[in-house]
């Protein structure tokens, strides 16, 4: 019988054999940090119900890459854990016990993609995107029942079908006179719009919730959550 352990040393066997293939493919191998482990996973202890992808672990800071051995961090507590078990509670799951999280692209790069690609005019993500979504399609089929949430804007590009991508705030229903109290519907990616044949649900990164451009997701953050509890989970919105 495969156990969690069986299933994560499976992934870490995939990744590795797609980090080896993005290191060889061409204008992107430059840029692929080999020195560097490639993070694990984070599994919870039960039934898996809510699956988060990120983008990828190059963080900013180049220090603090060698410290990261668990995708996004949360084999220790800091703001983004926090962050999501806050997102669990809204759900209503519990973020040791219900959750999943990987990165769409599991290798660091020499910086974060977005600078590799506003200096040199390289979209190492894009690019490598056939590599690291098989791997992607893997994990989530063996979460077939649990729902998909991915953070931050920059990876809907891995995602979604470039045809069929929206920006962020379309999806937490943007309307030009928000401020007056006009939205439009929500809605998220369904699976025929994304390239992982899943439904997933665009929710911003931890960081976008500071600072006043970002006003409008603050205003929106309890009304999505409410949505994604009763479209992802079908329950009805949690009582105040």
């Amino acid at each position: 019988m495969s156990t969690a352990s069986d299933f994560v040393h499976e992934m870490m066997a995939l990744s590795q054999a797609a980090h080896e293939q993005t290191r060889q493919l061409a204008g992107v191998g430059s840029y692929v940090d080999m020195t560097l482990d490639l993070p694990r996973p984070y599994l919870a202890t039960g039934p898996i119900r809510l699956v988060v992808i990120g983008q990828d672990p190059t963080v900013q800071r180049a220090a603090s890459r060698r410290n990261i051995t668990t995708v996004l961090n949360l084999d220790r507590r800091g703001s983004l854990r926090s962050y999501l078990e806050d997102i669990c509670t809204r759900l209503g799951l519990v973020f040791d016990q219900h959750v999943y999280a990987t990165n769409a692209c599991k290798c660091f790069f020499s910086d974060p993609p977005t600078t590799i690609k506003r200096d040199h005019g390289v979209d190492v993500l894009d690019a490598s995107a056939h590599i690291w979504l098989p791997v992607l399609q893997r994990e989530l089929a063996q979460f077939p029942d649990a729902i998909v949430i991915s953070l931050g804007e920059p990876v809907l590009t891995m995602l979604v079908h470039a045809e069929q991508l929206l920006p962020m705030r379309n999806y937490w229903g943007y309307h030009k006179n928000w401020q007056q109290g006009t939205f439009t519907p929500m809605h998220h990616i369904s699976a025929t719009e994304s390239r992982v044949s899943r439904a997933i649900f665009p929710v911003v990164h931890q960081p976008t919730q500071r600072g006043k451009r970002t006003l409008f997701y603050r205003e929106r953050r309890d009304a999505y959550f409410a949505y994604l509890r009763q479209a992802g989970l079908g329950l009805p919105p949690a009582s105040a």
